[in-house]
């Protein structure tokens, strides 16, 4: 007569157990909850504004309300004829390219430098150009505003006193040029260190066997950067460069503390018209404003859909690999 004996669980056989139809529904609970935050968030500032944006820019919805009355391409066509729009339109741009154009190549540099083995004190060095990143975009403005003030400003002041620019000169405020050239100069300063940050990431990404290879070869430093580095971040700096063009489109809080759209309106950009438009005129047309707003969309997401495009065709290194 033999005796069946039940087998013996052990702790860690219980722990390992796999959960069953009530462990997994808290499971999928606990994930639906701390997914809502976000999930509200976005449909409330994402999603509900995309949508009254593409609404409304086909009526003459306006607050204090008159109605919502559908007006076809009426707001278009009154935005064909605005120079005032076309104006922040084009300084956008101009602030956009301008703005990609130096801080791209300059925090490419000097991430290049700061990598190197014989720099001394990196770790300072990427402290100190870290720091503008932590100024408020509209403080940074406020800062600017004061120093290079024609008037009493300590910048304009030196230059005098160095003989350089005399009383009547208004170097930095004086011309469409010259008040394009300054915000994107203060930019540069403020985001710098951002874009070092993403480019030393990339550099320091690359295999040391590589850079090891091409010395062992007699190659140059610049040999090595040209033949070796640059081809190794070539898919991060496709993406760091669409990255850095589409965040200077939102160039905002530096226009309205540093120029406030002036002299005139010569340095107005569309995220200071669609303020002006808003919160300075009465009635605020929100009809108009999300039709000027929406053409100016429309430019952002062509560029979205470039980026991801070309950055599923060229893939990272670990998936060519």
């Amino acid at each position: 007569m033999s005796i069946q004996t039940r087998p013996v669980r052990t702790a860690a056989a219980r722990t390992t157990r796999a959960p069953g139809r009530r462990g997994r529904r808290q499971e999928w609970l606990w994930c639906y909850l701390f997914l809502t935050p976000f999930l509200l968030t976005f449909l409330a500032f994402t999603a509900w504004p995309a949508l009254a944006t593409l609404t409304w820019a086909f009526t003459d919805f306006r607050l204090p309300s008159r109605g919502l009355n559908f007006t076809g391409l009426a707001n278009f066509q009154e935005l064909a004829r605005d120079p005032l729009y076309w104006r922040s339109f084009a300084n956008t741009l101009i602030f956009a390219l301008g703005n990609a154009a130096l801080k791209l190549p300059l925090s490419l540099v000097l991430a290049v430098l700061l990598t190197r083995r014989w720099i001394w004190g990196k770790r300072a060095f990427r402290t100190v150009y870290f720091l503008p990143v932590l100024v408020p975009t509209a403080v940074a403005g406020l800062i600017f505003s004061f120093l290079l003030n024609p008037l009493n400003g300590s910048i304009p002041a030196v230059l005098r006193d160095l003989g350089w620019i005399d009383l009547r000169d208004n170097l930095f405020f004086g011309s469409h040029a010259a008040t394009m050239m300054t915000l994107i100069g203060v930019s540069v300063w403020q985001i710098l260190g951002q874009y070092l940050i993403y480019w030393i990431a990339a550099l320091e990404g690359i295999p040391d066997s590589l850079s090891e290879a091409a010395q062992i070869d007699g190659a140059s430093f610049w040999q090595e950067l040209w033949f070796v580095t640059l081809p190794a971040i070539k898919p991060f700096a496709f993406i760091i460069t669409l990255l850095g063009l589409v965040n200077a489109f939102g160039v905002f809080g530096i226009v309205l503390t540093l120029t406030g759209g002036g002299p005139g309106t010569q340095s107005s950009v569309m995220q200071l018209w669609v303020y002006s438009q808003a919160f300075t005129q009465t009635p605020a047309r929100y009809g108009y404003i999300s039709a000027g707003s929406l053409i100016f969309g429309l430019l952002i997401v062509t560029l979205l859909v470039i980026q991801t495009v070309v950055t599923r065709r060229q893939g990272t290194p670990e998936a060519r690999a």
